[in-house]
């Protein structure tokens, strides 16, 4: 099952896709400059890319992940103003400013 919801946050919109397995879910959400990804998907690439981007580990949820702390982030995520250890709410507001 695929579940996606357009969430508001406060400087702007993101886009959040959940899809089910057997495990655990793949989870992202979307900003219209940068992401946060669950551990199913590589930050190697994504610096590879040069997106910016942001990992969290442990969610099940599309809330779980918007409230999960931060462990990893891409090289361009780096030149915001944000750091391991945040929520990936406020990730997702620094870079929507």
């Amino acid at each position: 099952m695929i579940e996606y919801h357009e969430i508001k946050l406060k400087n702007g919109k993101i886009h959040a896709v959940q899809v089910n397995s057997l495990n655990v879910p793949l989870i992202i959400l979307s900003a219209s400059n940068g992401f946060v990804m669950c551990g199913y998907l590589d930050m190697h690439v994504a610096n590879k890319l040069g997106d910016i981007a942001a990992k969290v580990t442990g969610v099940k949820t599309i809330q779980s992940a918007l409230d999960s702390i931060i462990v990893e982030l891409s090289d361009e995520a780096k030149k915001f103003i944000v750091e391991i250890g945040m929520s990936a709410r406020n990730f997702l507001n620094a870079i929507m400013k």
